[in-house]
């Protein structure tokens, strides 16, 4: 019985360190294959010439992944003053990814800006409720979408990210491009 339970608690340490020793290879592909999709920097891994993971993983991780220095688009509902899409999609409101109503505007936005040609983006830095206030719509857009939840006179604006080195400045004014747009819907 003694020697039962001593190979038991042998087979238990091997089992574990089995695991130990795939989860950190794993770990250890997942690293190197990070740092090689980054930017030149000062750090150096060990054997990373030798290593070569661009050659494992040559696409790298931009397949999932945006520009992070990409505009950002904000669409506001110029009658009742507020935003007219439920992003972002991880919110409780979206059941944190579930729902998809919030990945739908997004492609229904991109339909909309897709319309508006780059000369009715106008360049500002102002507050954008005083120029949606004092601005018509520069052309009408049909909005397409099977069931279309952006419509009326929409302001939508394009802002890149603040820079992180800025995020605790105050008073700092980006500029960004605006427009006002008439959206219509089809009756569904």
């Amino acid at each position: 019985m003694k020697d039962l339970k001593k190979w038991e608690n042998v087979n238990l340490y091997l089992l574990s360190a089995v695991f130990l020793s795939v989860a950190l290879i794993w770990l250890l592909v997942f690293v190197y294959s990070l740092h090689q999709a980054l930017p030149y920097n000062p750090l150096k891994l060990p054997f990373e010439k030798k290593v070569n993971t661009i050659s494992w993983f040559p696409q790298g991780w931009g397949f999932f992944t945006k520009d992070p220095r990409s505009e950002d688009d904000y669409v506001y509902d110029i009658q009742t003053k507020a935003e007219a899409v439920a992003w972002p999609n991880n919110t409780p409101e979206n059941l944190f990814g579930i729902s998809r109503y919030g990945r739908a505007q997004g492609i229904e936005v991109g339909l909309i800006e897709y319309e508006i040609p780059k000369s009715d983006w106008e360049n500002y830095q102002g507050n954008m409720w005083t120029y949606f206030n004092n601005k018509s719509p520069v052309l009408t857009i049909n909005n397409t979408t099977p069931h279309a939840t952006i419509c009326g006179k929409i302001g939508l604006v394009k802002k890149e990210p603040t820079v992180w080195a800025w995020s605790k400045l105050k008073n700092v004014k980006h500029p960004y491009k605006i427009t006002v747009v008439n959206v219509k819907c089809s009756k569904n």
